[in-house]
């Protein structure tokens, strides 16, 4: 794994693929759910604040 050099993305590959995946839009979840399984590791859900 890899960052873009704007840290907007995080690169995962594999021998057959590659994945972008944006990280640090944690305020696009709603859910604990939906945060959680994005898989950005930038993000975390407080069940405090529910967000």
């Amino acid at each position: 794994m890899a960052f873009s050099p704007d840290h907007h993305f995080l690169y995962a590959m594999s021998e057959t693929q590659m994945t972008r995946v944006p990280v640090e839009a944690c305020g696009q979840y709603s859910t604990c759910s939906e945060c959680l399984g994005s898989g950005d590791p930038h993000c975390g859900w407080c069940v405090l604040h529910n967000m």
